[in-house]
């Protein structure tokens, strides 16, 4: 049978001396957080998905070479 490493128990050990728990980090999170940039980030995020799904979906109705013509212009005359 494998022993299970020392060293998780006294980082545990250490954790648990230090008296920070997950009530006090909330709160630290709370108080030090800047709410409009992280909703700024957010509304980005979701415009940036809102635009990938509707450009995936428009290239799935009319189809990948009419989306590429569309938004590059028709592909050039090969040279002779």
């Amino acid at each position: 049978m494998r022993e299970k490493p020392k060293w998780r128990f006294s980082l545990k050990y250490n954790y648990d001396k230090s008296g920070f728990t997950n009530k006090t980090a909330l709160a630290k999170l709370l108080t030090e957080m800047v709410w409009p940039h992280f909703w700024a980030e957010e509304i980005i995020l979701l415009l940036l998905v809102l635009v990938y799904c509707t450009v995936r979906e428009l290239a799935r109705v009319i189809g990948r070479e009419k989306m590429l013509r569309l938004f590059f212009g028709p592909a050039p005359l090969p040279a002779f």
